[in-house]
């Protein structure tokens, strides 16, 4: 029975990716082709494209790449039983254009239960996404503790580092976000501690308790 509830839930998480890929994704892509059609007319009669015009363009590019990671996320089978797995998967999806990464899990996966399991992949996943991208890092590492009472996790890089505040306060913290409300999720905490040229190191708890589900 279990078995063929996480079917259904996975089916629902595919028809969930096909609608926004073939709604949202394509208004996107027509927006897109709108604004380049303006651009080309102006370019014709030798005019200059407006500010409001790029960052116009910047935002749909922005929102047609997140849209993407949606539906890749959606369209993820869950984690099938080995976390370690999981995010060595991951790295390896990235190619070798990324920093190395070193993966240490200590415990058993059959302490956490799959919910748990799937958000913590999640939370990781973001967190390499972002040091992968935007530290220029020369090494990663990821340390998981399973206790059959909580998890620890601590995922570092050795990069470029930023204001965690400035951040925060500067309106492009949405990734941050999501991270800290995954972890509330799961009944959890999460600390990011860095700063510019210091690189970034990230902990994340989360308590293991009989029955547990993600509210």
């Amino acid at each position: 029975m279990l078995g063929r509830v996480r079917e259904v839930h996975e089916q629902g998480h595919r028809k969930l990716a096909r609608e926004i890929h073939d709604q949202l994704g394509n208004s996107l892509s027509l927006a897109m082709r709108q604004l380049e059609l303006h651009e080309l007319e102006l370019s014709r009669k030798g005019a200059e494209v407006s500010k409001a015009v790029r960052s116009a363009r910047a935002a749909i590019l922005e929102t047609l790449a997140r849209t993407r990671e949606l539906v890749t996320e959606l369209r993820r089978p869950s984690v099938s039983g080995c976390l370690e797995a999981a995010i060595n998967q991951f790295v390896a999806s990235m190619g070798d254009s990324v920093a190395p990464v070193q993966v240490w899990v200590r415990g058993l996966d059959e302490w956490i239960p799959q919910p748990v399991s799937e958000e913590l992949f999640l939370m990781v996943r973001e967190c390499l996404r972002n040091a992968f991208r935007h530290a220029d890092a020369g090494n990663i590492v990821v340390h998981i503790d399973i206790a059959p009472h909580e998890i620890q996790t601590e995922i570092i890089d050795d990069g470029l580092g930023f204001d965690v505040d400035e951040v925060r306060t500067g309106g492009s913290a949405n990734g941050l976000a999501g991270l800290q409300e995954r972890a509330e999720l799961v009944g959890g905490r999460l600390h990011i501690s860095s700063a510019r040229g210091g690189g970034t190191h990230v902990t994340i708890w989360i308590p293991i308790t009989e029955g547990q589900v993600t509210r």
